[in-house]
């Protein structure tokens, strides 16, 4: 719930019709990138990995179908590539940033990030 209420609520200055980005665009993507790495370095510890070795992989490797949509990947994705964020954001500006598997979930809690 955490992305998706900050994505929700930092939305208005991002639209599809955007041709050139704003300084204030690229900040909220340094907030964001921020936000999703603090969640992410927990999770990831916990199965001995790390954010940089998993953006690693996922810039590798853009070729597979996780990239459309909006799955975990896409997401992750948009935490790496401007463009990918941009275009996260003009979803959650439209209402439709729902992601199309689990996420991650709080482990004290059991109560997902975004759902």
């Amino acid at each position: 719930k955490a992305i998706c209420g900050w994505a929700a609520s930092n939305s208005s200055s991002f639209s599809p019709m955007d041709t050139e980005y704003t300084l204030g665009q690229t900040a909220k993507h340094e907030e964001f990138k921020d936000l999703f790495e603090g969640l992410m370095e927990g999770f990831l510890s916990k199965i001995g990995a790390t954010t940089e070795g998993l953006y690693e992989t996922i810039q590798q490797d853009s070729s597979n179908d996780f990239y459309s949509g909006n799955t975990l990947v896409a997401v992750i994705n948009s935490a790496v590539e401007f463009k990918a964020f941009h275009a996260m954001m003009c979803d959650a500006r439209a209402g439709e940033l729902v992601w199309g598997m689990p996420p991650l979930m709080d482990e004290k809690t059991g109560e997902l990030f975004c759902s």
